[in-house]
Formats: C-alpha cells, sequence, structure tokens
C-alpha cells in the first residue's frame, strides 16, 4: 500500500468494536495519507475523519479496471 490508495475496512476490521462506534461507515472509503508500518493513516469520507489502523484492518477498493481482468 503506498500514499493515494483507495481503501476501506477489510472484513476483520468491520468486526472490531472500535470501527462501530466511529464515524467510519463500514463500505465507507478512504485515502491513505501517511504510510510508516505497521500504521496505515487514512482520511475518510469527506475528509473529517483521519485515523490510524493497522494493515489488517484494512484493504484496497477494487476498482473496475481490476474486476475485469
Amino acid at each position: 500500500m503506498k500514499v493515494g490508495d483507495l481503501i476501506q475496512l477489510s472484513a476483520y476490521g468491520k468486526k472490531l468494536e472500535y470501527y462501530k462506534t466511529t464515524a467510519i461507515w463500514p463500505d465507507g472509503v478512504g485515502v491513505l495519507v501517511k504510510v510508516s508500518p505497521p500504521h496505515y493513516t487514512a482520511l475518510w469520507k469527506g475528509g473529517r475523519l483521519k485515523e490510524s489502523h493497522i494493515r489488517k484492518d484494512i484493504k484496497l477498493v477494487k476498482t473496475k479496471k481490476e474486476n475485469q481482468k
């Protein structure tokens, strides 16, 4: 993953209680703004929420082009 990638919560991340109490919607999309493994900082939907995540909690958003392969 690199800065600028579109991400969303992984299946594992959607199950975590922490994300159920934040403004991150289960199908919300964010953009990575800082990558320093094991922490990934993302700006979420509308630019209002900036959160730090571990890799297991997030996944890359698949684009239509990737789905056609």
